[in-house]
């Protein structure tokens, strides 16, 4: 599994508005893609780490409802869609990838 940063500056490919942990007093531009750290497994043997792997929440956000950003995301290796919702007229597909 690659790094957080190498993680980074693929989303980046896909668009170039890409946030981690995003903090509330920035002004998000759309359509985005917005990310944080999900959570850790570590793989153990002789009583060591010997593997982690760390899973991300990624959000796609954009007004499009067929946005190809969702179908970019949607093929990256080890990824899973996990929900679609739309508030005020913004749409959010949440993802799970293992990077």
């Amino acid at each position: 599994m690659g790094s957080r940063l190498h993680l980074h500056n693929i989303l980046k490919e896909i668009t170039p508005n890409v946030y981690y942990q995003a903090p509330t007093n920035i002004t998000m531009r759309y359509p985005c893609i917005k990310y944080s750290r999900n959570s850790i497994n570590n793989k153990y043997g002789s009583d060591e780490v010997h593997i982690q792997n760390r899973s991300y929440t990624v959000v796609v956000m954009d007004y499009n409802p067929d946005s190809e950003i969702v179908d970019k995301i949607s093929e990256l290796k080890y990824c899973r869609h996990t929900q679609h919702y739309v508030v005020n007229g913004l749409n959010h597909d949440i993802f799970i990838i293992y990077f």
